[in-house]
């Protein structure tokens, strides 16, 4: 009976035993599984903010090598008129370009425009006398760099970024070099976003821009949800010739998103182990089962009133009961150590003295 008890302990304690295990193991392997999927979500999110970074890097410096170039204008004639101006650069602002307008400002005010027609409002605008563009236009003359501003606010309507480049001449008289003015471009804000891919309905990602007047983090956000600097989204850097923006990325559902496969997968996986744990329960249940008749079989022998005796594969006595010592006189250390038990049933141990006396 104690055997019985004894030996459905054990198996339930291992039955409990195998289930966590394969709970754990399942656990893990879940687990393990949406990790990697949050991995490749890691490197797809990535890769599509390098994409649309090279493409916001191209599309500028595209628009930067046209305007470094217009200073040349003004060193060769300082005393343009506004139609040579407009012959120069009119190749350079077609429907299918992303220019608005190029513009020249000696001494900081407006003076050269090209195209004229809808940029009249323009004309004439001094940046010392308009706080949202001055600071970007001086910091252009401090540094002798070209800077992109904005997006502002246009006086002809409009949103646009405005690439600025100090122009710098030599007096003639004394080699002296002057601040003659700024010569900028005013890029098309929602044509360049277009262009660069940002105004798709179905970008892979979710981008937000922050470095309004090429500020970097001290600028503002104008492209994008903001909340996306505040929480754990890619950060990548675009350098600027004067400064930098700031790009700011996280997959269109979140970092927080499960696998599309994920309540399929978790319900194989805890099948499986279902599965498993069952198929192992019936093999163990057999082996106890087994054991437990085994245990009952030597229990009925070790009991019986018949002497019994069992032979292992090698017909070697390995078992012999009770009444086999009681009615022989032997235990079964004595018996393995004799070369032969047939003698010893003839003549019990209880008598071998009287029959050595007999014999002499």
């Amino acid at each position: 009976m104690q055997a019985n008890i004894s030996t459905r302990v054990a198996f339930y304690s291992i039955l409990t035993v195998l289930a966590v295990m394969l709970f754990i193991a399942a656990a893990y392997v879940n687990h393990s599984l949406v990790q990697k999927y949050r991995a490749e979500l890691l490197n797809d999110t990535r890769t599509h903010l390098s994409l649309y970074h090279n493409r916001l890097f191209t599309n500028l410096q595209n628009h930067i090598q046209i305007v470094r170039g217009l200073p040349g204008l003004f060193a060769i004639n300082p005393d343009l008129t506004q139609e040579q101006y407009a012959r120069a650069v009119a190749h350079l602002v077609n429907s299918e370009s992303e220019i608005r307008n190029i513009a020249a400002a000696p001494d900081m005010v407006i003076r050269y425009m090209y195209p004229m027609e809808g940029n009249e409002a323009a004309l004439g605008l001094d940046y010392s006398q308009e706080p949202s563009q001055f600071e970007a236009a001086d910091r252009a003359r401090r540094t002798g760099n070209l800077v992109l501003a904005g997006p502002v606010a246009l006086k002809q309507g409009g949103m646009g970024l405005i690439t600025r480049i100090p122009v710098f001449l030599q007096r003639e008289d004394n080699d002296e070099v002057y601040f003659w003015g700024l010569v900028s471009a005013v890029i098309d804000i929602q044509r360049f976003f277009e262009k660069s891919g940002l105004l798709d309905d179905q970008m892979p990602i979710n981008l937000a821009i922050r470095g309004a007047d090429s500020l970097g983090r001290l600028g503002e956000v104008f492209y994008g949800d903001p909340a996306l600097f505040d929480d754990n989204s890619l950060i990548q850097t675009l350098k600027l010739p004067e400064g930098e923006w700031l790009l700011a990325a996280e997959p269109v559902d979140g970092w927080s998103q499960l696998p599309p496969n994920f309540w399929q997968q978790r319900i194989l996986i805890y099948g499986v182990a279902s599965a498993l744990f069952l198929l192992l329960a019936l093999f163990i249940r057999f082996i106890f089962a087994a054991s437990l008749a085994n245990i009952k079989f030597r229990n009925l022998i070790e009991s019986s009133p018949v002497p019994y005796m069992l032979l292992n594969e090698n017909k070697q006595i390995s078992f012999i009961n009770q009444a086999f010592t009681d009615t022989y006189g032997y235990d079964l250390e004595e018996i393995q150590s004799m070369n032969s038990w047939w003698e010893m049933t003839t003549q019990p141990k209880y008598y071998s003295h009287e029959f050595r006396l007999f014999a002499i």
